[in-house]
């Protein structure tokens, strides 16, 4: 199996944030993640159905790794749910920016998230 360094940034060292129609990350909370799939063998928790969607998802995304300006393809992730875009990661967080320790309607607004927020957040 080979291995890839996917950004500056990921995992709990990684968190969104959205200013003036943008979004980067840098330091944080975890709600920013590469879109990066990774197999695991046989299990209950990763039978081969899950195996397969695994496989199908990664045949999507990986070609879509690498965005425009050295955009990463990632993973946001909001009280709604998750939200495939392009970041850049490693930017310096803006002091106005909208992050994950804002108000859900904030982050609803500064994403531009097209759901309906009180029923999404109920979901979960």
């Amino acid at each position: 199996m080979g291995t890839r360094i996917l950004s500056e940034c990921s995992g709990k060292l990684c968190g969104f944030a959205a200013a003036r129609g943008d979004v980067g990350c840098d330091g944080g909370n975890g709600s920013c993640w590469s879109a990066y799939f990774i197999q695991a063998a046989d299990s209950p928790f990763h039978p081969p159905e899950l195996q397969e969607a695994t496989a199908r998802i990664k045949e999507i995304l990986d070609p879509l790794v690498q965005g425009p300006d050295g955009r990463i393809l990632s993973f946001i992730h909001t009280p709604f749910g998750t939200l495939l875009a392009w970041v850049k990661h490693g930017e310096m967080v803006k002091e106005d920016a909208v992050t994950s320790d804002s108000s859900d309607e904030e982050i609803a607004r500064a994403l531009g998230l097209t759901v309906d927020t009180e029923e999404t957040a109920q979901a979960y």
